[in-house]
């Protein structure tokens, strides 16, 4: 039996295996390099913004809509000279041109509950967890006075709020 059958019989299985996708490394962000500015809400006041710009917060990654792909979540607020604007969450499917990333939803979008100072995590089976602060109805602008968790996910074709916890926000002391 020889062996010159087995080395080239080896090399040309582990091209077609990394080939075809199969191994451990986890998809390529398509998205990894753009410029969110260009792509996210507009907050011009003919807009209904504020006219003081855009500010982007954070960007988070996973795999929100179950296609395998890395998709981006966006934390944006518009610019303010006093009390904050509420935050939303953009999420943008990896599965589009990085020239023209493809917007899948807005999470918190007129939202009455008014967000701010976000920590938003995607967990596995594409749950996008938004923790922050909120105001009461009889909270001020200036004041958020509530603790707030939502979980959102993704059916049939949009972006469901799945979780809503409030309490109350330990006074600063």
């Amino acid at each position: 039996m020889s062996h010159r059958f087995f080395v080239p019989a080896a090399v040309s299985l582990l091209v077609v295996l990394a080939a075809s996708g199969c191994g451990s490394q986890p998809p390529a962000d398509a998205l990894a390099n753009v410029d969110w500015k260009d792509h996210v809400r507009s907050c011009a006041q003919e807009e209904g913004g504020s006219g003081l710009g855009t500010v982007i917060g954070s960007v988070i990654k996973g795999d929100v809509n179950g296609d395998g792909r890395v998709d981006t979540a966006v934390v944006n607020e518009c610019g303010s000279s006093t009390s904050r604007w509420p935050q939303v969450v953009e999420v943008f499917d990896g599965a589009s041109e990085p020239q023209n990333p493809q917007r899948l939803g807005v999470l918190l979008e007129g939202d009455t509950d008014y967000m701010r100072d976000l920590s938003v995590t995607v967990e596995s089976g594409g749950r996008i967890v938004v923790d922050g602060l909120g105001l009461s109805s009889d909270a001020a602008l200036c004041c958020p006075d509530v603790k707030l968790r939502k979980v959102f996910v993704w059916s049939e074709g949009t972006f469901v709020l799945a979780e809503r916890r409030a309490e109350p926000r330990p006074t600063p002391s």
